[in-house]
Formats: C-alpha cells, sequence, structure tokens
C-alpha cells in the first residue's frame, strides 16, 4: 500500500514544483568583458559616416540618436512681422545681420532659416535663395508694399536707380544690389546695400560665399549668408525700393 500511495502522490508533487529558469552561464575565468558600443560606433551604424562634432548636423543627428532634444535655431525661422522703432532702412539691416553666418546645413540651399526665405517667395524648397533672402529681410521689417515678393534676381533692380554703367542716384543702405554674370546674359545674383563708400560697397548677401572669386560660379551660388565687400564697378546695377525709407 505504500508504495501504490507513493505512486499516485508523486504527479501533484512534480506539478507544484517551480520551473528553474536557465542557468546564467558561468564566465571563463580570466575572459573579458563585452565592451559597451560607443555612441560614435553607433552614429557610424546608423548613418555611415564617422561622427564630426564640428558639423552641426551631426550634432543634431547625435542628439536625436540619443534622444536628447536639440538646441533651437540661433536665427527665428518664424516671420518677426514687428517694425524696428527705426528707421525701415535700419530694420532691413538688422533683419539682414541676424542671418550673417547661416549656412547651408541641410543639403544645397537648405537649412531651417533658408527655408523660411525661400517660403516668403514661394518657391520650392532647395531654390537658390539670393532674392528670398532680400523679400525675408524686407518683410521681417515690415517694408511698405512696392518690393518685389520674388525670388528672381533680375526683378530686384527693374528700373534702377544707379547703374555701373551711367551712375544716376548714390545707392542707400537697404537698396537691392543686382550683379551681372556674362555666362547667364542677366543679372545673376543679388542682395542688399549695407554701406555704400563710393568706389565700393559694403553688402549682406545670401547664396554666396564669403571667399569667393567676382564671377566664380560660388559667387553666386554659395553655402550661406555673408557680409562682403565689392567695388562699385563689379554691381551691375542698384534700386531703391524703400523711397526715403522713413
Amino acid at each position: 500500500m505504500r508504495r501504490i500511495l507513493f505512486i499516485l502522490l508523486l504527479p501533484p508533487l512534480a506539478a507544484c514544483s517551480p520551473v528553474r529558469e536557465p542557468d546564467a552561464p558561468t564566465p571563463t575565468p580570466g575572459a573579458t568583458p563585452p565592451a559597451e558600443v560607443s555612441w560614435e560606433e553607433r552614429f557610424r551604424r546608423a548613418h555611415g559616416s564617422v561622427y564630426d562634432p564640428r558639423s552641426r548636423l551631426d550634432r543634431e543627428k547625435m542628439a536625436a540618436l540619443r534622444g536628447e532634444p536639440t538646441a533651437p535655431e540661433s536665427v527665428p525661422v518664424a516671420m518677426p512681422a514687428v517694425r524696428s522703432p527705426e528707421t525701415i532702412r535700419e530694420a532691413v539691416l538688422a533683419a539682414a545681420r541676424q542671418l550673417i553666418g547661416q549656412r547651408e546645413t541641410h543639403g544645397p540651399n537648405r537649412s531651417p532659416a533658408i527655408d523660411a526665405m525661400n517660403r516668403i517667395t514661394g518657391v520650392p524648397m532647395g531654390s537658390p535663395y539670393c532674392a528670398s533672402f532680400n523679400a525675408w529681410c524686407y518683410a521681417a521689417a515690415d517694408a511698405p508694399p512696392g518690393w518685389p515678393r520674388s525670388a528672381w534676381s533680375p526683378d530686384w533692380v527693374k528700373a534702377p536707380g544707379w547703374t555701373a554703367a551711367s551712375g544716376g542716384e548714390t545707392p542707400q543702405p537697404a537698396d537691392a544690389f543686382g550683379i551681372w554674370f556674362a555666362s547667364r546674359g542677366r543679372v545673376a545674383h543679388t542682395g542688399l546695400i549695407e554701406k555704400w563708400e563710393g568706389v565700393s560697397a559694403v553688402t549682406i548677401e545670401g547664396n554666396t560665399s564669403p571667399s569667393a572669386e567676382f564671377g566664380a560660379a560660388s559667387d553666386r551660388d554659395g553655402d550661406g549668408v555673408w557680409r562682403k565687400r565689392r567695388l562699385a564697378r563689379q554691381i551691375h546695377s542698384v534700386r531703391n525700393w524703400l523711397g526715403d525709407g522713413r
């Protein structure tokens, strides 16, 4: 009877026994534990390139990889349609100065600030933006109507008041200027006069490069917004869209 009772009680005892998890492998004495993958290596695996901490775009990608919030743009991309307490010309130049140093960080002709410029003129993102830069500055300064909301650089020097060929009215701060490119057979770059000095001018321009030679491709298709000095004879024409600018 005892043997029979033992056999009958055995299954319930087995059923109530706890299920054991498989034991973790016993580490081999003297073995080196696996190294943690660095964030630089994770970046390389995710994007197929070496992380460059000097690159703003790489820093943004790394922040996204880590799940960290990215810093806001240093220049507002929303339109601050508030007129400066100074003159309209000073307000236009204040808007232009905000953008100096903005570079193409998201591909050719792209960055949050550059996209904001091109939205003002309604052209596709990635379009050349020298004329859109002018338009953004005029809109930011709440300039009176009449200026061209255009991404076509020749529009900004229609009916110029000054030309290199015949002179005319002395160019004023915040006037638009045009550069003639023989390869295009037209004005193919524009920007804003910051200061007219007679034989030369200090300018602020979008879609140019600071060290580009006059007439070079990068002079009209550069990498950002820059302050430059140009000889007056290199400037094809200048148009005053602001009147007395008060």
